[in-house]
């Protein structure tokens, strides 16, 4: 009786621990990290707009945002005023800005102060009429309403600014804005939810040329980053933290070379002092802002004659003259250094120039092929000591990963593919090998939290993942059972004992951390009208003039006639 008790008690065990083992199996939570594509996004006047298709309000209302790493809070534009540039249509306002904010048709939406709202009150924003930071009622209002990240991650009672006045970098970056600053107001909700393992992102841009074969779409990941869309070895680096470099990723530009369809090289490097220091702004439209004197390199080889700067989407990129053709038929490589660790880039010629494309008075955009836009900027005369840029363009064939917490970035050359396989990053850099578990009815939000978000629910998937686990847990533990209850009426001469359990661990892999030297001081702000007090910003007033900007001036510096590669021969072909 005395062992027949003793497996009772056992088999009483295991009863019990099958209880507490299923809703446990039940209530596996993985907060993977949020991949948003980067598309045309359908708006509201029948266009499209290239962006994140994000949805805010009561009934949803889906907008075009861009991110933007001078930002810590997420603004959009109102339907009843947009700041659109003068003489623009209410269908081109609607595409330029990304679709519009319809504040009086969301039923979920409060008003209240930047404070109240939960947003950061001291977010810094360049408007036509100067500077301001995001507690300006004057110039700015908050909503509180519903954020809709993707169909199982929507954020209630989330703070989305209204700006009451143009804050788009006069076209450089006119839509909806998602701020991923180091403050962000949205990595940090996703963050204290527990819907993303870090304050950390990847990016990579698409491709946006004019063929459908130069087309992809491309992505955000928040919380992580996108494998299938790197390839090779990475560079990382500190951010650093300086105001002169508004997204902190400072990069040195230690080559650039064009690259011809024969197959032959020019280096647009005269000597080792033509490397440079750029700041890494996703957010700007081109590929990059180059010094004047290496990009008269670069346009001393092309074939057309400059005409002036694009206006369009591609905001400023120097325009050429294309009724000949195209300007230039080959790639660019630029080398990237980080932290003394280098990598080459190649953008190909389909990303790099491109026909000017506007928008229409419908609203559809407009394809100019008599006017050729290489996806680059020359710094004037009166700019030459600005910090030059990388901009969002150059992630069409570079991906970049930034990890707000362990404060570092890095990059690789992209694949551009729309495979994925999304790598859920922890605050210290490594990668989250497993999903923790949560225990039913103990993860509920605090009373008067404000950030009022809807928690990620699962996939059928998810779902059906949990049920086969759950099984497979009840046969473990019935297995055990038998085996329990097998031993027990064995004879008590066996030396068996039962095997000792060997749990699994996983290796955490780290993305590799070198230290970086500071910026030089000698570094300007590289967007003027973000500045205080910049000449060509004041200018501006109160006329809301658009067009203004001060680089026009070095139209004169180029180079009207055009020498050919010295490498080749007659025109570059395939």
């Amino acid at each position: 009786m005395k062992d027949h008790g003793s497996v009772s008690v056992q088999a009483h065990k295991i009863v019990t621990l099958v209880s507490l083992v299923l809703p446990l199996t039940a209530s596996v939570v993985c907060d993977p990290p949020i991949a948003i594509p980067i598309t045309n996004v359908s708006l509201a006047n029948s266009q499209v707009r290239r962006g994140l298709p994000i949805r805010i309000g009561t009934p949803p209302q889906t907008l075009a945002f861009l991110p933007q790493w001078a930002k810590n809070n997420t603004y959009v534009y109102q339907s009843s005023g947009a700041y659109c540039p003068s003489n623009t249509t209410g269908a081109a306002c609607t595409t330029y800005r990304g679709g519009l904010y319809d504040i009086d048709a969301s039923t979920s939406r409060i008003e209240r102060s930047a404070f109240d709202a939960g947003a950061d009150p001291y977010d810094i924003l360049g408007g036509l009429r100067g500077t301001f930071i995001a507690t300006n009622q004057s110039l700015m209002r908050f909503m509180k309403d519903d954020l809709s990240l993707s169909s199982n991650i929507t954020l209630g009672g989330f703070p989305i600014g209204v700006p009451g006045d143009d804050i788009g970098q006069q076209q450089a970056e006119p839509q909806a804005i998602l701020g991923l600053g180091g403050n962000s107001t949205l990595l940090s909700a996703l963050r204290k939810n527990e819907q993303i393992s870090s304050r950390s992102y990847g990016i990579f841009s698409g491709l946006t040329g004019v063929t459908s074969a130069s087309q992809m779409d491309g992505s955000l990941v928040l919380g992580g980053y996108d494998q299938a869309k790197t390839s090779g070895r990475n560079i990382t680096g500190p951010l650093t933290d300086v105001t002169l470099c508004r997204s902190q990723m400072m990069v040195t530009v230690t080559g650039m070379s064009l690259n011809w369809p024969n197959r032959t090289d020019t280096s647009v490097f005269a000597r080792e002092g033509d490397a440079f220091r750029a700041c890494l702004i996703p957010d700007y439209p081109l590929a990059m802002s180059l010094p004047g004197e290496v990009f008269q390199r670069i346009n001393a080889n092309f074939d057309s004659t400059f005409v002036d700067r694009s206006t369009g989407v591609n905001f400023w990129g120097v325009a050429y003259d294309g009724r000949g053709g195209a300007p230039y038929d080959g790639d660019l490589t630029a080398q990237i250094e980080i932290a003394g660790q280098s990598l080459d880039i190649r953008i190909p010629n389909d990303q790099l120039v491109l026909p000017d494309i506007s928008i229409a008075e419908t609203g559809a955009m407009n394809v100019n092929y008599s006017k050729q836009v290489v996806m680059l900027d020359a710094l004037a005369a009166e700019t030459e000591m600005l910090l030059p840029i990388i901009g969002r363009s150059f992630l069409s064939s570079a991906y970049v990963f930034v990890n707000q917490d362990a404060g570092t970035f890095t990059l690789w050359a992209a694949n551009a593919t729309t495979e994925s396989d999304i790598v859920p990053i922890a605050r210290d850099g490594s990668i989250v090998d497993t999903c923790g578990l949560r225990l039913v009815g103990t993860d509920s939000p605090e009373s008067g939290d404000t950030s009022g978000s809807t928690p990620a629910r699962l996939t059928i998937g998810a779902i059906a993942g949990i049920a086969v686990g759950s099984a497979a847990a009840l046969m473990v533990v019935a297995a055990a059972a038998f085996f329990i209850i097998r031993r027990r009426r064995q004879s008590q001469g066996s030396p068996d004992s039962p095997d000792g359990v060997t749990s699994t661990h996983y290796q955490q892999s780290h993305i590799p951390y070198d230290p970086q030297e500071m910026v030089g001081s000698h570094f300007r702000d590289p967007h003027e009208v973000e500045g205080v007090g910049k000449a060509a910003h004041a200018e501006l007033g109160a006329s809301h003039a658009r067009y203004e900007l001060a680089a026009p001036a070095a139209v004169s510096e180029l180079h009207d006639g055009k020498s050919p590669a010295t490498t080749v021969s007659g025109k570059h072909g395939y």
